[in-house]
């Protein structure tokens, strides 16, 4: 229930997840929802979840971009350090 835009994003945001307990939900708002692209997005975002990658990958994925930002974050103190030096002498 909600407004028509947040049940889309909602709707959306739960197929990019692509986590399985999502399912339920998904399931029996495409049986209930009264607005037909609502009903359309559920039953994709089902069908993505069922055919698509699951969590571990998703979660895999995230290990990866968070390693690599803390990678960046650790280059650009090095570089910070650096420069302070720089410019207290």
């Amino acid at each position: 229930d909600g407004p028509f835009r947040v049940v889309l994003a909602a709707v959306a945001g739960l197929g990019r997840l692509k986590d399985p307990k999502a399912l339920g939900v998904l399931d029996r708002l495409h049986a209930s929802a009264a607005d037909g692209r609502v009903r359309r997005m559920a039953w994709e975002a089902a069908r993505d979840i069922r055919e698509g990658r699951g969590t571990s990958d998703a979660l895999r994925s995230l290990r990866d971009d968070f390693d690599a930002a803390g990678g960046r974050a650790a280059d650009l103190r090095d570089r910070v350090a650096s420069l302070e030096h720089r410019f207290e002498t």
